[in-house]
């Protein structure tokens, strides 16, 4: 009678929210929280420290990294990452399966003890096929591949051993825990994959760099950009300032952001010793095209304007002291006046 209950519960066991733990070698593990197909949080730690997080957040993907205290928070863009590459054979084809050694309880679960041959040498590895344990690794390998270029899926497969088994343990490869508790969904809001002190704030126009505050990266209060700008510009208002963080640790960035009606204007602000090139010259060593290239003077400083096709955004980049503003609007504008109007420069002298 008991089988007979089990197997109506099974396909509601299946179906539940999971959450997994392997460790990967001595000092490092893998925490996977599954709630749906659509919210997938994996978490990596060296011992107990955090140090990256992925994302799955409905049709959003987002990866954090922790660097000496500091988190930053990146989206993954759809256009760079790859389609999931097809698996062009059964994992169980990776090795061969030499003995069948003793079947026992691992961690509650029915396991068996295989000797293999892979790569040429013989390993000795812990495996399972439990429905329950099988589902939430295939949904794993699955959401991880969706988070990997197609060079690095492969990785996500080690495992899956075939012929209806998952692995339990090989070397310092071992499941920790396996539960199947509810969980909440605000898990899995990018708020909550950084600290309550250093949320990250998106605006709603971070699908075009461009268009966005710090480029959709993570950002805090600024600092001295909105001591160089005016906040009112020819019927512009000055609405968000961050200082964003910085892909490059060498230098600063701040951002700001003006707005009219729908329409946006992003300034940019970069300070440090190897920040003293604009984006224009930054994007024609990349060889992007670039179009209307003009050599301007915005009072007694550099400037170089230019149309960006690809983005089909105007910029215009001026260069002061110790620093190098970017302003950015999308389509082909005039930009100049809003450059002449919009900086302080009898307030220059302060930086």
């Amino acid at each position: 009678m008991r089988s007979f209950f089990s197997l109506l519960l099974l396909p509601y066991l299946l179906f539940a929210d999971f959450t997994i733990v392997y460790k990967l070698d001595s000092n490092t593990s893998q925490e996977v929280n599954y709630k749906d197909a659509q919210h997938v949080l994996f978490t990596f730690r060296e011992g107990n420290t955090i140090f990256e997080k992925l994302l799955i957040n409905k049709e959003e993907k987002y990866l954090t990294l922790y660097e000496n205290g500091i988190e930053n928070l990146y989206q993954i863009d759809d256009n760079i990452s790859e389609p999931i590459s097809k698996q062009e054979s059964d994992p169980a084809s990776r090795y061969k399966l030499l003995k069948v050694e003793s079947s026992f309880r691992f961690q509650n679960f029915q396991a068996h003890i295989w000797i293999i041959q892979d790569n040429g040498a013989q390993s000795v590895v812990t495996v399972s096929k439990d429905p329950r344990l099988v589902d939430a690794v295939h949904k794993t390998i699955i959401a991880l591949k969706e988070l990997l270029p197609a060079n690095k899926q492969g990785d996500a497969d080690i495992f899956d051993m075939g012929r209806g088994y998952i692995l339990l343990a090989k070397d310092k490869l071992q499941l920790l825990s396996f539960s199947q508790e509810p969980l909440d969904l605000a898990l899995f809001n990018t708020s909550n994959t950084l600290s309550k002190e250093q949320q990250a704030e998106f605006s709603q126009e971070t699908q075009n760099c461009f268009r966005s505050l710090c480029c959709g990266r993570k950002h805090f209060k600024s600092r001295a950009i909105t001591a160089m700008l005016n906040s009112k510009v020819n019927g512009w208002q000055l609405s968000q300032s961050a200082k964003c963080e910085n892909i490059d640790s060498q230098s600063g960035l701040e951002s700001a952001l003006y707005k009219k009606d729908k329409s946006v204007i992003v300034a940019e602000m970069t300070t440090g010793d190897n920040t003293l090139y604009g984006k224009i010259e930054s994007l024609q060593e990349q060889g992007v095209e670039i179009n209307n290239i003009q050599r301007v003077n915005v009072n007694g400083f550099k400037a170089l304007s230019a149309y960006l096709p690809f983005l089909d955004t105007t910029v215009v980049d001026i260069t002061l002291p110790d620093t190098t503003l970017s302003i950015y609007q999308k389509g082909k504008q005039d930009l100049l006046p809003f450059v002449k109007k919009s900086i302080k420069f009898n307030a220059l002298s302060n930086f």
